[in-house]
């Protein structure tokens, strides 16, 4: 049935890409010229379509070298649908076809198109390879694409131009000696440079606002090949050195660029990140200080400086991230001074990292506190009412907040505080043995489902530093239990049920989403005494005056708000 279509262009199409599929076909780079010579055997010399699929297959080939990403492999199949394919579906069914006409089509065109695409893409990655192994003495893996540093290495917009073969040789030299820079080197104004030969190190310097001294420090940070492949380059790493003020002496060398901390570093890096250095202690410490102490008073200070609260001032609230025309500023740079002589002081990383481990005893705690700011639901309801024995001597006081578990843990130097959670589901009941007005032990009560009613056990019973509590404390324990049990001291059941119900059903919401405010940085201030430097004041205001923290934060608050009404006056 198709013989009666043999004139029709999609058969004609489908005719070629058989016959192209069974061709020889070759191609090899052209002298120094990125064009490739395709070689068509046999030669269709007079089928202006076969001539127009040759070029596409020709197109396709060069394509990988001349332009960057461009990783859509030839399909050959395209061709034919392009021709009219779908037409001459629709009148051979029309014209009563059977379906074993269309398999039978199927079936003939289908491996053509699939072998002339293979052996079209494995000649482009032929010649890409060819290319690069040529002028830039590197084998890259076999792909369809180049990266934009290969592709500017290569230079395909000046393949016609005389001194190409000049320029090529300038771009590799100086990938090789500043390869750690190849963002840099790829800006037009940097290429310009290195096109004509002019001298490259006062631009770069200039560009990156260093010294001859510190770009030394770059010489041949990376192999040629690494410089060609690498997605990112050292610059923003040059520029947080800058804003961290860190000495030429303490900047990375050579090699040492490739696994330094402050190639990872970013514009809201709180403290130079080769105290960081990879270490999730760390990076949970810096969060939580953030939140509880930094952020608290960075807002305050806007408040007092009646910065208004628009997108930026909100970011670096929240994040202490800058606008990026800010990131190498001198406020900025003032900024990550006070942080750093307020949390690090004069420490080196490990004491740093010595203290992190030490505040990470009272991370539960914090993150209590936290929590329970953020909560518009604080606390939980207490099991029962404060209990006292018949003496008078003992009183045992369900503790009902996470600011009375802070304060136990504080008292017996344990880490209660970790029971937050539990005690939030309603699955806990934490409460406080106090002799003679003291903290003398903490009791746990663990609470069950027991039908309709609760079932609640002793669990732990620690006294200072999680000890053994006296003989005494265990009397007064299960005095209290025994009072429980009689009735005589009740529990409040119908509370404690319509609260685990609650957080069973409706979980435990967070309205909180700002900066937290000064009064909780304060409540929580006892909890970072270990992490910050020894000797750090008992009131968090006074120790914010004395490190200069503040006059840190103003400066920076005053130039991003200064950055908003500069960007508000050039769009009007």
């Amino acid at each position: 049935m198709l013989a009666d279509w043999r004139r029709h262009k999609s058969v004609i199409a489908m005719a070629t890409v058989i016959a192209l599929s069974e061709a020889k076909l070759g191609a090899r780079p052209i002298d120094e010229r990125l064009a490739a010579d395709l070689r068509v055997t046999p030669t269709p010399d007079r089928d202006q379509l076969a001539l127009a699929l040759i070029r596409e297959i020709h197109a396709a080939i060069e394509a990988p070298v001349l332009t960057a990403n461009r990783n859509r492999s030839f399909d050959a199949g395209d061709f034919v649908e392009r021709n009219h394919f779908l037409d001459l579906v629709q009148k051979l069914s029309r014209a009563g076809a059977r379906e074993d006409v269309f398999d039978a089509l199927i079936a003939r065109i289908g491996p053509a198109i699939k072998c002339l695409s293979e052996r079209v893409n494995a000649l482009a990655r032929d010649h890409l390879q060819a290319i690069v192994r040529r002028d830039l003495s590197f084998v890259p893996q076999p792909c369809l694409a180049l990266n934009p540093t290969m592709v500017w290495a290569l230079a395909p917009d000046l393949q016609n131009h005389a001194d190409r073969a000049t320029i090529l040789v300038r771009r590799r030299q100086a990938l090789e000696l500043y390869g750690a820079l190849h963002l840099v080197l790829r800006e037009p104004a940097i290429t310009d440079i290195i096109d004509a030969g002019a001298p490259l190190i006062p631009a770069l310097t200039s560009r990156l606002g260093i010294s001859v001294a510190h770009l030394r420090r770059l010489h041949h940070a990376r192999a040629l090949s690494q410089s060609l492949t690498a997605h990112r380059d050292c610059a923003a790493a040059i520029g947080e050195l800058k804003a961290h003020a860190i000495p030429i002496a303490e900047w990375p060398e050579g090699k040492g660029w490739e696994t330094t901390p402050w190639t990872a570093a970013h514009d809201s890096a709180l403290i130079r990140p080769d105290y960081i250095d990879g270490s999730t202690e760390v990076r949970d410490a810096l969060t939580a200080f953030r939140q509880d102490i930094l952020q608290p008073v960075a807002a305050e200070r806007a408040k007092q400086l009646k910065v208004d609260s628009l997108s930026p001032i909100g970011r670096f609230l929240h994040s202490f991230a800058v606008p990026v025309e800010l990131s190498g500023s001198n406020e900025r740079q003032c900024f990550l001074s006070g942080v750093a002589n307020a949390l690090l002081g004069s420490r080196q990383a490990r004491s740093f990292r010595e203290a992190v481990t030490q505040w990470h005893r009272r991370a539960a705690c914090a993150a209590a506190l936290r929590h329970e700011q953020a909560a518009n639901r604080p606390g939980w309801p207490p099991c029962c009412k404060p209990w006292r024995s018949a003496d008078g001597r003992f009183e045992i006081v369900p503790l009902a907040s996470a600011q009375d578990l802070v304060d136990e843990g504080n008292a017996l130097s344990h880490c209660v505080g970790g029971y937050y959670d539990a005690c939030r589901s309603g699955s806990t009941q934490i409460l406080s043995l106090r002799e003679a007005g003291e903290r003398a032990a903490t009791i746990e009560l663990v609470v069950n489902d027991c039908n309709r009613s609760l079932h609640i056990e002793v669990g732990q019973f620690k006294a200072r530093c999680n000890g053994r509590p006296e003989r005494r404390h265990f009397d007064a324990l299960r005095l209290f239990i025994a009072d429980l049990k009689r009735g005589s001291h009740s529990i409040d059941q119908a509370a404690l049920i319509r609260h685990r119900r609650e957080m069973r059903q409706s979980g435990d919401y967070v309205w909180h989403r700002g900066p937290l405010p000064m009064s909780h940085a304060e409540r929580a201030w006892p909890l970072y005494r270990a992490l910050v430097p020894r000797g750090a004041p008992q009131s968090l205001r006074e120790w914010i005056e004395e490190t200069g923290l503040g006059e840190s934060i103003d400066p920076m608050l005053r130039a991003i708000a200064g950055h908003i009404e500069g960007t508000r006056d050039e769009s009007l």
